[in-house]
């Protein structure tokens, strides 16, 4: 039995073969598909499509073909794999594809063109027919069948071109273009295609469940949080949320489920190939790093922390916002208080040493740098001997100011900045809403925004309010991810609606999310009580929290509410 019929769907809707019935139109998808069709029918000439591995080319190659296989006006030929070893072959195809019944195995080069374009001609001008040639795998296309495409150009009549032209392929043949001017200047339509945005993609799937199914309702078969992880860890590409909701649909049988969950959509993707490609630094660039840190160092090994250091210093903050380090040693935490521009350059550096014995104590050294000089002066100012021993041996730098950007947020139907305000910060006033606008300059009209428009949130520090009184919070849930924390609150608002949501940061562990009951206990017994009546859904794992940690950067106040 298929696996699909056990869901009640008529056949599979996440197959990975290009199926033109599952074409989904996406804004980008179906604004290329409408200019290239143009483009033949106007009879331009060349038209490129370039976008990454799984962002859909051969998905329109295939309904491109569609739509004018419907038009006996229109003749189609179709090359699906052009990496020809010489000129002749190629010139060999083409001539076979538009006239079948002639023999032509044995001309050369120029006969073969002569009889190409004799055929467009009777084909083109007296039989008033367009031809056109669709080339799949373009970034394969070798240098000499570029310059017969452009000679094939030439064939025209005064109004249009004879021989219309459909090229798809990967971003490598951005460069092949860029390398033949005179193949570039002909092409009339350049078209790059991107990964689909949230909206997008939480449509496409629905619309692939509905062509699969013969129910007049929708089948919810993915839950909103699952959606959006699937693009989060798709990240946009259609073939990557094809093969991730096929996979997560396997499991949903497995386990007996009705519905695609959080924790199943992101057990598949623990388990997907793909997963390994979000590492923040490719090993290349590391290794070269470390060959730089081995020229600096002269040799000698550098302690991993100190490795940590220089990876910051190197490549700075993700959001560009100036940043703050701290030196921590054995002995001690060394301040490096900094506030530099967004450069690399010219960041003021003081940096204050461990305290060891007053005879031998160096004194408070001004170092002002920028930050590769930073990291150049801790490395290459110790000889290699001098390291072994040396108070400054487990040195590593860390950021002590928290990102500008906390997370990001696809707005639901009904979603306001004001309500999502008041759930991640736990209030709201004029100036969180002014700071969230900054933050995301895309937004013109606070009253305007939309279904699937992504907002970004800033980190807006508060202070916590000050009680000695011992208190117990039931935390429910916490994740390093506001958009995991934001999809919990939704899937489980009806089992804990009261329930509160406390962000904070640490240099050590990053970003914390978590969401707590909002009653609040004065003695350990009673809170644990209330943990043994709580209702147990998928994603809750009750703990005891007490005592905030004050050296966290936070960004709502537990206390908020309760403090006499």
């Amino acid at each position: 039995m298929d696996y699909f019929k056990i869901l009640n769907l008529l056949k599979e809707p996440f197959s990975n073969s290009p199926d033109p019935e599952f074409f989904f139109k996406s804004k980008q998808h179906f604004g290329c598909l409408q200019k290239i069709e143009l483009s033949i029918r106007l009879k331009r000439g060349m038209n490129v499509v370039i976008g990454d591995v799984g962002t859909g080319k051969t998905t329109l190659c295939r309904q491109l073909i569609r739509i004018f296989s419907e038009d006996p006006e229109v003749e189609c030929h179709l090359i699906l794999d052009p990496s020809f070893s010489t000129p002749s072959q190629f010139l060999l195809t083409i001539s076979k594809m538009l006239n079948r019944k002639s023999n032509v195995d044995d001309q050369d080069e120029r006969e073969l063109k002569g009889g190409i374009k004799n055929t467009l001609f009777q084909k083109g001008v007296d039989g008033g027919k367009t031809i056109v040639l669709i080339i799949d795998e373009g970034q394969k296309i070798p240098q000499f069948c570029l310059e017969i495409l452009r000679e094939l150009l030439n064939y025209e009549t005064n109004e249009h071109k004879l021989l219309q032209i459909v090229i798809f392929a990967q971003e490598e043949f951005k460069q092949t273009i860029e390398n033949q001017l005179n193949f570039a200047d002909r092409i009339n339509l350049l078209y790059h295609l991107r990964p689909l945005g949230f909206q997008d993609t939480r449509q496409m799937i629905q619309f692939r469940i509905n062509q699969s199914s013969s129910s007049a309702r929708p089948l919810p078969l993915f839950s909103y949080p699952a959606l959006w992880a699937v693009y989060r860890a798709s990240k946009g590409y259609p073939r990557k949320i094809i093969n991730l909701c096929h996979q997560s649909l396997l499991a949903m049988i497995i386990q007996n489920r009705s519905q695609a969950t959080l924790g199943l959509v992101r057990s598949c993707v623990r388990r997907a190939i793909y997963s390994a490609s979000t590492s923040r630094l490719s090993i290349a660039r590391i290794f070269i790093l470390l060959m730089l840190i081995g020229v600096v160092t002269g040799g000698f090994m550098v302690p991993w922390q100190s490795l940590d250091a220089i990876l910051l210093l190197v490549r700075g903050n993700d959001n560009t916002e100036p940043v703050r380090y701290a030196i921590h040693t054995d002995q001690g935490d060394t301040i490096i208080p900094s506030a530099g521009p967004e450069s690399i350059k010219n960041i003021p550096v003081i940096v204050k040493m461990a305290e060891t014995d007053a005879d031998t104590a160096p004194a408070m050294t001004g170092i002002e740098d920028s930050k590769e000089e930073a990291a150049t002066h801790y490395l290459s100012s110790h000889e290699p001997q001098s390291l072994t021993g040396s108070p400054y041996s487990q040195q590593s730098i860390i950021p002590t100011v928290p990102p500008r950007i906390m997370g990001q947020i696809p707005l639901q139907k009904n979603d306001t900045l004001g309500k999502l305000i008041r759930i991640i910060y736990g209030t709201y006033h004029s100036g969180m809403l002014t700071q969230v606008l900054v933050a995301n300059p895309h937004i013109e009209n606070p009253n305007d925004v939309q279904s699937g428009e992504i907002v970004s949130f800033p980190t807006i520090p508060v202070a916590l309010a000050d009680t000695d009184t011992t208190r117990w919070w039931i935390r429910l849930m916490e994740t390093d991810d506001l958009a995991d924390a934001l999809a919990w609150q939704q899937s489980n608002q009806s089992h804990f609606p009261s329930a509160i949501c406390v962000s904070s940061w640490s240099a050590d562990n990053g970003f914390s999310f978590s969401w707590l009951l909002r009653e609040h206990y004065y003695n350990k017994v009673s809170a644990e009580r209330k943990i043994q009546s709580l209702p147990a859904p998928e994603g809750v794992l009750p703990s005891l929290v007490s005592r905030w940690n004050r050296h966290h950067v936070f960004f709502s106040d537990p206390y908020r509410g309760y403090v006499r």
